[in-house]
């Protein structure tokens, strides 16, 4: 048996495996449509991680993202950007 956890939205609670990231939506839409074999190219993923990243740091400067956030932010779309 799969763990799994409660996700909720508008159309009610739906259980989502808990290994996986995505919320009830994806789910729902996992159980009714075909989807999931497709993805995007690895240049794709890397450039919304620098697109990601600078937004934050741009945010940051601005002074609309508090810093802490900004660093989560820059961490993980570092993350993305090397492939992690």
């Amino acid at each position: 048996m799969t763990d799994y956890r409660i996700e909720k939205d508008t159309m009610g609670d739906v259980k989502v495996p808990a290994d996986k990231l995505w919320g009830a939506q994806t789910q729902r839409s996992t159980e009714n449509f075909k989807i999931g074999g497709d993805r995007f190219p690895r240049e794709l993923i890397k450039a919304l991680g620098i697109l990601k990243k600078c937004a934050a740091m741009t945010n940051n400067q601005l002074g609309l993202l508090e810093t802490k956030k900004t660093e989560l932010i820059v961490r993980a779309a570092d993350e993305v950007i090397a492939g992690d």
